[in-house]
């Protein structure tokens, strides 16, 4: 079973060495020094801010963190508004990517926010070249609303 809860100072660790596995180094820090990682891995655990992390679950062990914050507080490239919307990231460990349940963890993680945020708009933009992370989202149900220089924009809209 796939569940979330919020993030403790005592994942970070795991989070750190998540964030050296190949793909999550390249798609989701950038390939950052370990330094840059934890301070963004922890901000929002310290500093109480706009985004909210996760500890996404699967029969009760770490798998991956999963985040969301309101696009009017966060400053968004994307070139159009989404002041009524959610953006959200998500990253799997190695390990369970070979599991095939990106898009059961996006449909979840989508479904538990929209209920607790009654919002119905969700967006995500994974590089262009994550073609992994492109296919969970379109088999999550979202579409494809922009196509920039280095990212696709999709939204989904909740029940």
């Amino acid at each position: 079973m796939i569940t979330f809860s919020r993030m403790k100072m005592c994942e970070v660790q795991q989070y750190i060495e998540w964030s050296q596995e190949p793909p999550i180094k390249k798609w989701y820090f950038n390939y950052e020094d370990e330094k840059n990682i934890k301070q963004k891995i922890t901000s929002p655990i310290v500093n109480g801010n706009s985004v909210y992390s996760y500890t996404v679950r699967l029969d009760n062990s770490p798998i991956g963190y999963a985040q969301w914050y309101w696009c009017k507080n966060e400053p968004c490239h994307w070139g159009r508004s989404y002041n009524d919307a959610i953006g959200i990231d998500v990253f799997l460990s190695q390990e369970s990517i070979h599991k095939k349940i990106g898009r059961e963890v996006i449909k979840k993680f989508c479904s538990y926010i929209a209920k607790s945020n009654r919002t119905r708009k969700i967006v995500a933009d994974p590089k262009k070249e994550n073609i992994a992370s492109l296919k969970a989202f379109s088999y999550a149900g979202f579409r494809i609303v922009q196509n920039n220089q280095s990212n696709i924009i999709f939204e989904v809209l909740m029940q």
